[in-house]
């Protein structure tokens, strides 16, 4: 049976996942503020050592690679390259808001109605994504962007939407109309490696190499216009 490793460090909270072919194993997380390299790679030690495995024994890495803490996703994309070229495994990555986006899904059978992933990009933008579950599982109706709060409501107005992501009471409130759902539950506002296998088995994710993988950097294409007019 093969080992999976997943692994998730682009917002405040970061975490592995181990799987027995499909199966869950163990998740275990940790505060943004202990991320680095050597750190996340001792996670990963501890929790091949609960199982009695060592790294050759995984076959499949897959990775967060943003968007979000552009530094909390580089260290993740980093162990994920070093690992996968040294024990020769396959590698995927994923994004943030879709792992969050399957932590939302997951939770609702059959998957239904609309979701919003929303993480801070600061300067008053956002990361996003729209989802929608249909006929059994969900789509992605609008991929990983940045944006202003504006654009992203417009997502909202239509119809009930339910919006995972944002845990500040302030930016909340900007995102506060008669449609908005904000979810309760604290884990599913934060992207979860556990739910990263089930998205390379739903074929939601790429499979890379250790020299092509790079984290995620979206950048404002309003901001690039108007250097680009200065220029």
């Amino acid at each position: 049976m093969s080992y999976r490793l997943s692994l998730s460090t682009s917002t405040d909270r970061g975490s592995v996942a181990l799987f027995k072919g499909d199966t869950l194993l163990h998740e275990k997380f940790w505060a943004r503020d202990h991320q680095s390299s050597e750190l996340v790679t001792q996670h990963i030690q501890l929790l091949l050592k609960k199982f009695k495995l060592h790294p050759p024994d995984i076959e499949s890495i897959v990775v967060d690679r943003g968007p979000g803490s552009f530094t909390g996703s580089r260290v993740g994309v980093t162990v994920a390259k070093t690992l996968a070229y040294a024990i020769k495994a396959e590698l995927y990555s994923v994004t943030s808001l879709d792992l969050i986006s399957e932590g939302y899904f997951s939770q609702k059978r059959p998957p239904s109605g609309r979701l919003i992933a929303i993480l801070d990009a600061h300067k008053s933008l956002y990361y996003f994504s729209v989802a929608e579950g249909a006929k059994g599982k969900w789509i992605c109706i609008e991929s990983s962007q940045v944006a202003a709060q504006k654009k992203i409501s417009d997502f909202i107005e239509d119809q009930v939407t339910a919006i995972a992501g944002l845990t500040d009471p302030d930016q909340r409130r900007e995102f506060e109309r008669k449609n908005s759902l904000f979810i309760k539950r604290k884990d599913l506002h934060f992207p979860s490696a556990k739910y990263a296998w089930p998205l390379v088995r739903a074929g939601r994710c790429e499979k890379t190499s250790w020299s092509d993988l790079e984290p995620l950097y979206i950048r404002d294409p309003d901001v690039l216009t108007k250097f680009s007019n200065l220029a």
